[in-house]
């Protein structure tokens, strides 16, 4: 039986190991997944370490892992070099391979809302792993979005347009607004990432966030959509690697996973 896991920290809260246990039934795979929560970056090169030694198969990685990890791949795939962070790893021939499913996630999530976001503008908070994924989601389907980060200066190299959370308020409309961040997340539910003033002039709010299934920001904008199809697509994508073999990504697929973690 092959194992896996999540590399990530203080992720207690996380589904993946339901997700992935939900998966294993669904296409009759043999697996077991473990949540592995990694306090410091030595953690997570032992974690490397015991890929090597296959006493692990593959990892999913998260906040705040998915650019630490790359230093430590022998390989990156041409999507987890163009994205800049690895979510999904795997051994290939000796090699740890990084790789990145999260964009592929975040198309299935716009396609099963049947949302095209080319012609409008789409802001992104925050500008880690899962940012870069979204970012190079967008710019795959010819939409424009720019990155919002208290950090504008830090970052203005890695993304097409950046800007500071000051333009948020002057803007009269906002068309997509993205939430990359950690805030809003089990149990601090009583946070937001932006003033509601801010929400409530958005059209439609993306919160990559899962848990919860509806955080405050997707109540106070005019449509919210939660992470979970997201997690779901990424999930199944990375599962599709490990097993050298397509899996089905149906509507129904995704109804049926989504209602075996809710």
């Amino acid at each position: 039986m092959n194992r896996y896991g999540l590399i990530g920290r203080q992720i207690s809260y996380s589904f993946s190991k339901k997700l992935h246990e939900a998966i294993s039934q669904q296409f009759n795979l043999r697996l077991s997944y473990d949540i592995l929560d990694c306090d410091t970056e030595l953690d997570v090169i032992n974690k490397v370490q015991e890929l090597r030694q296959q006493k692990y198969h593959g990892y999913n990685v998260t906040i705040p892992y998915k650019e630490f990890i790359m230093r430590y791949c022998d390989e990156l795939t041409s999507e987890a070099k163009a994205i800049g962070a690895v979510n999904t790893v795997y051994l290939e021939d000796g090699k740890v391979i990084g790789d990145n499913t999260d964009y592929y996630g975040f198309l299935k999530l716009l396609n099963l809302y049947h949302i095209n976001p080319k012609g409008q503008v789409s802001y992104i908070l925050g500008s880690g792993g899962a940012a870069k994924a979204v970012h190079y989601a967008l710019k795959s389907l010819g939409a424009k979005s720019v990155v919002v980060s208290r950090d504008k200066e830090r970052i203005k190299d890695k993304f097409d347009l950046v800007t500071g959370y000051d333009t948020l308020d002057v803007v009269t409309k906002i068309d997509i607004l993205i939430n990359t961040t950690p805030i809003g997340t089990h149990p601090k539910t009583d946070q937001m990432p932006v003033h509601k003033k801010i929400a409530h002039k958005t059209n439609i709010a993306i919160d990559l966030i899962y848990n919860p299934k509806e955080t405050l920001l997707m109540k106070e904008a005019s449509f919210g959509i939660g992470g979970i199809y997201m997690l779901i697509g990424q999930a199944l994508k990375a599962q599709s690697i490990w097993q050298r073999r397509p899996l089905d990504e149906s509507k129904e697929t995704f109804d049926v996973l989504m209602e075996a973690i809710s």
